[in-house]
């Protein structure tokens, strides 16, 4: 997964996501997805999607001839909280990451390794910062 993003706006940010088979699609603001013309067999199917952090779902999926149709439902709320913040952090989101980690730590203040993850947030927002002025 490539990173696009704005060194002024951090809300500007976009993803590449650089697979090697032709059988790949890009979700509709509908949230559906079809890849047409996939020959019968057994696959995985992968999906990813920014509040997911860095984690995949996968699934083992069967392909008979003719259409086959799959509803996946993604919950970003099973993803592991400080999983998650690590995640946004290394995506670039360093707001929704720092947010996250503020949120955590409320809970654990003397919680290390989020007190090294809002440290690292903390020094790329300065970064980011010095670099848009």
């Amino acid at each position: 997964i490539v990173v696009l993003g704005c060194n002024i706006h951090d809300g500007m940010i976009g993803y590449l996501h650089v697979v090697d088979t032709p059988l790949f699609a890009k979700s509709a603001a509908t949230g559906t997805a079809r890849i047409d013309d996939a020959p019968s067999g057994n696959y995985t199917l992968q999906l990813w999607h920014p509040d997911l952090g860095v984690s995949y779902l996968r699934r083992p999926v069967t392909l008979e001839s003719g259409t086959t149709r799959l509803v996946v439902t993604l919950d970003p709320s099973a993803v592991d909280p400080c999983e998650r913040a690590a995640a946004l952090y290394r995506l670039g989101r360093l707001e929704e990451s720092e947010q996250a980690c503020e949120s955590l730590l409320a809970a654990s203040p003397d919680d290390v390794p989020l007190l090294t993850l809002h440290a690292r947030i903390a020094q790329a927002r300065l970064r980011r910062l010095a670099r848009a002025a």
